[in-house]
């Protein structure tokens, strides 16, 4: 009889608070692990976000210079201690719609655009063609350097940053060499 007695007593206020404890315990555990994932995917978000800035950048950049000669290269200001300078205009030969031998005249020169520079304002890479239209494009976002050195061959760098929400500076660097037209 005093089993029976005992088993439908029910739990005591000591099991009790050791079962909401544990309870607790593997909350807060559960928790700190979703709110860590989600910060590095956040996180990861911005690195691919930053990354994809700046190779978009870059990639449009390249294609356009890689059709430029040296001759037809200039920059502007001075170069930094390592030989870099933040902008170039340059030239790209002109397309022809005919005669269908491209963009070669019929005296066999080529026949160039006019000025295209590129250049940062305010985080942002800007191509700005010197006539025509006028209107400025802006090529990609969050680029806070932006460095070109001509040697044999161009040399093309590209920063883009962005912070997070954490205060965390995420940052890419890209690099590329662009042989240019003889």
């Amino acid at each position: 009889q005093i089993m029976l007695y005992r088993s439908s007593r029910g739990f005591s206020l000591i099991e009790m608070m050791v079962t909401l404890a544990i309870f607790l315990i593997i909350t807060a555990a559960i928790f700190l692990t979703l709110a860590t994932g989600r910060m590095y995917w956040y996180t990861g978000s911005v690195q691919l976000t930053v990354h994809q800035e700046a190779r978009r950048g870059l990639e449009y950049m390249t294609g356009e210079l890689r059709q430029s000669s040296l001759a037809k290269i200039s920059f502007s200001g001075q170069p930094d201690a390592e030989g870099y300078y933040n902008n170039i205009t340059f030239n790209i030969p002109q397309d022809r719609t005919s005669p269908p031998d491209g963009n070669i005249a019929t005296n066999g020169s080529v026949e160039w655009s006019d000025n295209i520079t590129y250049s940062l304002n305010n985080n942002q890479l800007i191509r700005t063609p010197s006539k025509g239209t006028g209107a400025t494009d802006v090529l990609a976002n969050n680029i806070v350097g932006l460095r070109f050195k001509r040697s044999e061959v161009l040399d093309v760098e590209i920063t883009s940053q962005k912070q997070t929400t954490q205060q965390y500076n995420i940052s890419s660097i890209l690099q590329t060499k662009v042989k240019l037209r003889n």
